[in-house]
């Protein structure tokens, strides 16, 4: 397999562009699948060894490393600082510094070099560079005015905006280019993209699923622009008084959207990936806002196409919604992962906030996530399966019981689709 190679000795050199086009071809070709195991930290402290050895997919790994040199040195200026303190500093200043100086030459890689030669990228191209600015609330990004902040997560920040022009409310979702510095990076935004640009809207919106409007770029940031809509369904459940009848008819709304929602990305040949409470967002009707009449799916960021081999073998996902074929590595139709994850949505919209801690949640934080282990034991998560579907059949709807019922199979050959699902009455308005 060809590696990527990064050619950099000190902060103002340039990269070798030539070195990587084999590479870059691979990665095509194999839709990102181009991934080697890390070095060990001690290759950071030669910077030549460093650049020589490392393909483009693991650097982020060694800004972790650098974090955790960084919390050593903390913790030993505070307990001796005379016992190696200065050594453990100056280290972690030329190790930062020759990270940076290939995060740069990386960045340029991956979010320049690559979108502009290679036509399979050519979704990520930024046509057009704007401001980015300082990000605070009141200044402009582009024609996009901030409003406030309304979330974030490990790739960057959604903001809430006002384009020029416009009175409608948006949101601009910001990832940061710096800290998506693996080819798995870029190749999960060319699909996001494509799934939710390239499509037509109207079509997107009729299978409830919130489409990008727009893609901006800055010298920084790639940005989405999205429609500004609802709440998430995590934070609706928390919230509204809803009542037994209404709280059923709503969880069965959401259910058949999102079947709906799924049927279509798995048409396209994708897999969402995580499917959770608080990537589904609900809009409310009537004086007290309980009853539910639109919903859409958001949040593609780990979108991964059904024919990728490399992508399905990853660990990802939420704990608590991961279907147990991610869990040991042992993925082989992509569709079924979001079926089981929508099955503990469903779940965990029908039980109380302690019971489903308690009896689902716990099990599975037995789990060894990080194992990968096609042997590992699964016991905890089969007796929540059996706990669950017990008292589910004690304490609810039929319909519901059913759901969760098929969408919690262990084996994932005998879990269906999202195609298969069998949703009863609860089609029925």
């Amino acid at each position: 397999m060809v590696r990527c190679w990064i050619i950099a000795a000190d902060e103002d050199s340039s990269v070798d562009f030539s070195r990587i086009s084999n590479a870059v071809e691979t990665l095509v070709n194999t839709n990102g699948g181009v991934h080697h195991a890390n070095e060990p930290l001690c290759n950071l402290l030669d910077t030549n060894r460093l650049l020589r050895a490392h393909p483009i997919v693991s650097i982020t790994t060694e800004f972790d490393e650098l974090e955790k040199l960084a919390k050593r040195k903390k913790s030993l200026r505070q307990q001796d600082p005379e016992s190696g303190y200065q050594a453990l500093a100056e280290m972690y200043t030329k190790t930062r510094k020759e990270l940076h100086a290939v995060s740069r030459n990386l960045s340029k890689i991956l979010w320049d070099w690559i979108p502009n030669r290679f036509d399979e990228f050519e979704s990520l191209r930024a046509h057009q560079l704007v401001n980015p600015g300082d990000f605070s609330l009141g200044s402009h990004f582009g024609e996009f005015l901030l409003t406030a902040e309304i979330g974030s997560g490990c790739s960057g920040t959604i903001f809430s905006c006002k384009k020029r022009g416009e009175t409608r409310s948006l949101a601009l979702k910001m990832m940061n280019k710096r800290k998506l510095l693996t080819t798995k990076s870029i190749v999960r935004a060319k699909s996001e993209i494509k799934l939710l640009l390239d499509q037509d809207p109207h079509v997107l919106h009729r299978r409830n699923i919130l489409p990008i409007l727009e893609v901006i770029h800055s010298s920084t940031c790639m940005t989405y622009a999205m429609e500004r809509f609802g709440t998430n369904f995590l934070e609706f459940s928390m919230n509204a008084n809803e009542g037994i009848n209404v709280h059923d008819k709503n969880t069965m709304k959401v259910t058949k959207a999102i079947c709906d929602a799924l049927q279509y990305v798995h048409s396209l040949g994708y897999a969402h990936r995580d499917i959770k409470s608080e990537n589904i967002l609900v809009r409310a009707a009537s004086a007290n806002g309980i009853h539910i009449t639109d919903v859409r799916l958001i949040d593609f960021g780990i979108v991964c196409r059904l024919d990728d081999e490399t992508a399905l073998g990853e660990m990802c996902g939420t704990p608590g919604f991961i279907a147990p074929e991610v869990i040991t590595r042992q993925v082989e139709d992509g569709r079924k992962v979001d079926v089981w994850a929508l099955g503990c949505v469903v779940l965990d919209r029908s039980v109380d906030i302690d019971w489903f801690e308690n009896n689902w949640f716990t099990p599975n934080a037995h789990l060894n996530y990080g194992d990968g282990s096609a042997t590992q034991d699964l016991s905890p998560l089969q007796h929540a399966v059996f706990n669950s579907l017990q008292f589910l059949g004690e304490n609810n709807d039929a319909a519901v019981f059913d759901f969760v019922r098929q969408a919690l199979v262990l084996d994932p050959t005998q879990r269906p689709n999202a195609d298969e699902l069998t949703l009863g009455w609860m089609l029925q308005p």
